[in-house]
């Protein structure tokens, strides 16, 4: 299994370049086109209401032009960066709401690379991470800005959970996890189901062993930390450049949303993170 086709978002942060080299890298060992994604809406000033004063053209022009420069400036780190690089790539940018962009175009991709939410950036050039997993209908690598280990050629963790989302999320990072040094797959559970937990976590690594994967089985017992503070202790003993989850999800009155669990490991990990669901 291969990737042909790496997305990556490019935002005005200091560590796009970085993302881009990163997408450049996994592109290169699959033989894979890199497509550059950004968007960017104008920003519209915010006006006192008045009955009678209607928002002119003349004044949302200046807006636009900092949609634009986000734009350029996106476009610039990008092509400097592959430009480097032996490999295929395109452009894709648009005025339009970064997460909308971002989902609307991938379906040309196997994998969106995008970074952490960073506060300091623009809501209006920032790609949510928790947006573009829930609409996307592809898997994400999520790449923090303090990640110093690299997700390629290093050890890899598995959060398992026997479910749906777990299941496609391992098998969506199969290429990546074929080029870890060492993976364990790890669970958190309780004594009361640490038997049950041990034998679905030795049946994902024969799985992984099927295709050639040698992996690790561990099962840690529950504690007072949080599951995500759990798993993220895990990946720093075992240092990790990777880790692996599904993104769990509910359905509430229609409205479909990622559990705690998962907005925690998005929020605080150190570590690239990929998720599918």
């Amino acid at each position: 299994m291969t990737y042909a086709a790496v997305m990556v978002y490019v935002d005005a942060s200091s560590h796009a370049a970085a993302r881009i080299g990163l997408a450049c890298d996994i592109a290169g060992v699959h033989g894979a086109t890199v497509i550059g994604v950004s968007a960017s809406v104008p920003l519209m000033p915010v006006l006192a209401p008045t009955r009678f004063t209607p928002l002119s053209g003349s004044s949302a022009l200046p807006q636009q032009e900092g949609a634009e420069s986000d734009l350029r400036y996106a476009e610039r780190c990008f092509r400097e960066v592959v430009s480097q690089r032996a490999c295929r790539w395109e452009w894709r940018s648009s005025l339009d709401n970064p997460g909308h962009f971002l989902v609307h175009e991938a379906r040309a991709a196997d994998l969106i690379i995008v970074g952490q939410k960073m506060w300091e950036l623009s809501p209006h050039h920032r790609a949510d991470p928790a947006e573009i997993l829930r609409e996307a209908g592809r898997p994400i690598l999520m790449v923090p800005p303090s990640a110093i280990i690299s997700p390629l050629g290093t050890n890899a963790v598995i959060a398992w959970k026997d479910c749906r989302e777990a299941r496609r999320a391992v098998f969506d990072a199969l290429p990546l996890l074929a080029m870890a040094r060492e993976v364990c797959v790890v669970d958190v559970a309780s004594e009361m189901l640490r038997e049950k937990a041990q034998s679905q976590v030795s049946d994902v690594t024969m799985f992984l062993g099927r295709h050639g994967i040698k992996a690790e089985a561990m099962v840690e017992s529950v504690d007072e930390r949080s599951l995500a503070d759990q798993l993220l202790a895990v990946a720093s003993r075992k240092r990790a450049g990777l880790i692996v989850m599904g993104g769990q999800s509910h359905v509430r009155l229609h409205d479909w949303t990622f559990g705690g669990d998962t907005h925690a490991m998005l929020k605080k990990s150190p570590v690239c993170l990929f998720l599918s669901n």
